[in-house]
């Protein structure tokens, strides 16, 4: 009787460690052949995994301390390096990555199994049990996440701007109303259990820096960058020359050098004239002539302070009915409607593509572009993103384990002492 336990021990413990073996190697397969498809590893990976709790020598080594470490530092590892990295690559070669996905599975499994043991233990022990079990739970909700969240944004007309190609997608302009939610540019797009519409957009800046480069005087500095005047210059020609006819007065440019961090740039603005270079704007008007001639110009810069905040107001509708009237989304203060989270996250100055087409030629620079927009009255578009998180609350509810049971936990020895 002793020689066939001793001979069914042995072998569950060399099927515990074949299956172990096995996982793991199919994971360094699956990473090879299949990178970046979580989902399908996982099913099949439950092949190798499942079994394992059914023997009792898997069931201790998963429980041990030494396990839950190691497979706690590769987690805490992987994290590190994919914190390095940019999201999307993260995603693939280490949060969703089969080998990562096995040392939370390993991790997990022992908190859990370390976790029912201690639940035996008297107050302390189910103290301790709760900490186990609240990384499983924060796991569970994690994992959650990764296999069901929806991230993405609406799909609206499509739009554009001087030097914008392709045209972009998901900028709302006020008025218009979306309620297809679309993960990538070429999805086909699934119906939201909501329409948003955009009813006004807002933009507040910070203060604008203004400096003016007087006749005379060489350089002026504002905002960071240094304004030097350079010279005049004519349509087609290099050369910049010091002093121009007056009778070539309306064809001439005032040339400025623009200098910021070591780098130099030069930039034409109209004589008598303005240009606009993003949030920087350059007015020139020239000096009075002196026997035929203009030697001289003032140079007048304002620079746009950067966004401050953005806040749109919008209306909700669902099966046709308005359910949110006039709600407020803004940075950091989503909107919650339907289990899914509305996010702002740009903004552009756009136009449809059938209003491009029918701008003129000269209204297509990026400065004739700004101030056509800003002489009609057309605010800027507003863009979201839309999310659902269905594991949030899990994660949420595991933290709040843990910080109960630390402080149960905390409590205990104190009342030993």
């Amino acid at each position: 009787m002793d020689a066939e336990t001793k001979r069914a021990g042995g072998l569950s413990e060399m099927f515990s460690l074949s299956l172990g073996a096995a996982l793991v190697f199919f994971s360094i397969f699956w990473s090879v052949m299949y990178p970046g498809d979580p989902q399908r590893f996982a099913a099949a990976a439950l092949v190798f995994a499942l079994p394992q709790l059914a023997l009792a020598p898997a069931r201790r080594v998963l429980s041990s301390p030494l396990a839950m470490v190691a497979a706690g530092g590769v987690l805490a590892l992987g994290c590190a390096v994919g914190s390095f990295m940019e999201l999307q690559t993260a995603r693939i070669y280490v949060y969703a990555a089969p080998w990562f996905l096995t040392a939370a599975w390993y991790f997990n499994v022992g908190c859990l199994l370390k976790g029912l043991e201690l639940v035996r233990r008297g107050r302390r022990g189910l103290a301790l049990a709760g900490v186990h079990l609240a990384c499983v739970v924060v796991s569970a909700g994690r994992a959650a996440d990764g296999f069901l969240a929806k991230e993405g944004v609406f799909r609206t007309t499509l739009k554009t701007a001087p030097g914008v190609m392709p045209p972009v997608e998901g900028y709302f302009a006020p008025g218009e109303r979306s309620g297809t939610f679309v993960e990538r540019s070429d999805d086909e797009g699934a119906a939201l259990p909501f329409e948003l519409e955009l009813v006004s957009f807002e933009v507040k800046f910070y203060p604008t820096r203004k400096g003016t480069l007087e006749p005379g005087e060489d350089e002026v500095k504002v905002g960071g960058l240094a304004f030097r005047r350079a010279g005049f210059a004519f349509e087609g020609e290099a050369d910049v020359r010091g002093e121009i006819p007056a009778s070539r007065a309306k064809e001439a440019y005032a040339v400025l050098e623009v200098s910021a961090g070591g780098r130099k740039r030069r930039i034409a603005v109209p004589l008598n004239g303005s240009r606009r270079m993003g949030d920087v704007a350059i007015r020139c008007r020239a000096e009075k002539p002196r026997d035929g001639r203009i030697t001289d110009f003032r140079a007048e810069v304002e620079i746009r302070g950067a966004p401050r905040s953005f806040l749109s107001v919008v209306n909700v509708y669902r099966d046709g009915k308005k359910v949110m009237e006039n709600a407020r989304i803004s940075v950091n203060h989503p909107l919650r409607v339907a289990g899914w989270s509305v996010y702002q996250a740009d903004w552009g100055r756009y136009v449809s593509l059938d209003d491009w087409e029918a701008l003129p030629g000269n209204l297509r620079t990026p400065s004739a572009f700004e101030d056509y927009l800003a002489a009609k009255g057309i605010p800027p578009c507003s863009f979201f993103t839309v999310a659902r998180r269905p594991g949030k609350l899990a994660v949420y509810a595991g933290y709040l384990l843990m910080f109960a049971s630390l402080l149960m936990f905390l409590s205990l020895r104190e009342r030993r002492a």
